[in-house]
């Protein structure tokens, strides 16, 4: 018989709710503190995520000032860069168009000055033309200018400009200090200043009257190693480089045409010099009562005086370029025919001797003999024998 087990006593669940009403109440204020930490936490978390939030657009608005102030910064280097950079070729290419025009300015001056100075006769009267043309541009209202004179080796003073009365030579005679500064520029060949010479020195005149210059200059005009003259120029304010420029560019230009008129007038001097020599050779073959008559190294007649024309019958036209031998020397005073190797005439163009014959004939025009004694005498230039004269007289049978 089995043995009966004791019932088992099941708590109903009214029985059972005051303990896990204990249970909770015991475990209440733990959840609510949980979950109000929980809470707290939350703003805690969010304060400190605003916190950095903002804070990190503080950084980032930071980072976008600094960067956006820089970029400022850099494009205000760069327009600035670029401003100056335009500024710096504007001025460039102002100073090249200054340039440019001071360039066909000057070319146009000089070209104007060398039509003038072309127009000179003389020296002197191209001196005078260079200081006129100068006075304006140079604003030289008092010059000289002293020409190189190649037979004194001196400096003379060729022309003046400005100043009343005196002449170029009498403005040195008066200021000899002016004329030993002329003198040691041409030495030197380069130029001096001499600034504010004083009152005493020399006065400039201008539209205000006269004053005491600011400056004096002395410019030497050489060319070609050579030295041709010496300018001074007095004026109220100092020279300006387009100034300086215009006289060292027509330097040249002065020296060359000054060159052409020195030998031009050389030349002429030459020339009168050799006509007043032949002129003075024909009084004198007109005066001497002997015949005289001359030939070149071939034996042609070069000269013939006024006397063995008349002795001889001939007139000038007609023995001028002849050969003599063939024209009054072909025979002997007897008719016999003279070889011109036995001529003493071409036998001193020969050897240059000086030949004397005492009882020679020559032949007058009309086919008779003139009985003559005569002497023979060679012409030498530089060693060479280039003719002869023979100098004669008529003798008596």
């Amino acid at each position: 018989m089995n043995r009966l087990s004791p019932p088992v006593l099941v708590p109903k669940s009214s029985d059972r709710l005051p303990d896990q009403l204990q249970r909770v109440r015991r475990w209440a204020p733990w959840l609510i503190a949980v979950a109000a930490a929980s809470v707290a936490l939350s703003f805690v978390v969010l304060a400190a995520l605003g916190q950095m939030a903002w804070g990190v657009a503080q950084l980032l608005g930071g980072i976008v000032l600094v960067i956006t102030s820089a970029t400022v910064w850099a494009v205000n280097a760069v327009l600035r860069s670029a401003s100056a950079a335009v500024v710096a070729l504007l001025d460039e290419a102002a100073d090249s168009r200054r340039q440019v025009d001071a360039q066909l300015q000057l070319r146009r001056t000089v070209a104007d000055i060398t039509a003038r100075l072309q127009q000179a006769a003389g020296p002197a009267e191209l001196a005078q033309a260079l200081l006129s043309a100068l006075a304006e541009p140079l604003q030289a209202h008092q010059s000289l200018c002293c020409v190189w004179d190649e037979q004194s080796t001196l400096l003379q003073a060729a022309a003046r400009y400005g100043g009343q009365g005196d002449s170029a030579q009498a403005v040195l005679t008066r200021r000899p200090r002016l004329g030993n500064l002329i003198e040691e520029c041409g030495r030197q060949r380069r130029w001096l200043v001499l600034r504010d010479p004083g009152p005493d020195y020399l006065l400039v005149g201008s539209g205000l009257g006269e004053m005491a210059p600011a400056a004096i200059v002395l410019f030497p005009i050489e060319h070609a190693g050579r030295l041709f003259a010496v300018l001074e120029l007095a004026t109220v304010a100092p020279f300006t480089d387009d100034q300086l420029a215009l006289l060292q560019a027509l330097a040249p230009v002065f020296a060359v045409n000054l060159d052409l008129l020195q030998r031009a007038q050389r030349t002429e001097d030459l020339l009168e010099d050799a006509r007043m020599a032949e002129e003075n050779h024909r009084l004198i073959l007109g005066a001497v009562g002997e015949g005289i008559w001359g030939v070149d190294a071939r034996g042609l007649t070069t000269f013939v005086n006024p006397a063995a024309l008349r002795l001889l019958g001939y007139g000038e036209a007609e023995v001028q370029g002849r050969e003599m031998h063939a024209l009054i020397h072909h025979h002997r005073l007897d008719g016999a025919p003279w070889a011109a190797a036995d001529s003493p005439v071409l036998q001193t163009l020969g050897d240059g001797q000086t030949r004397q014959v005492d009882d020679g004939a020559l032949w007058h025009q009309d086919g008779t003999p003139v009985p003559v004694s005569y002497r023979t005498t060679g012409i030498l230039k530089g060693g060479r024998i280039v003719g002869a004269v023979m100098v004669f007289r008529e003798r008596a049978e």
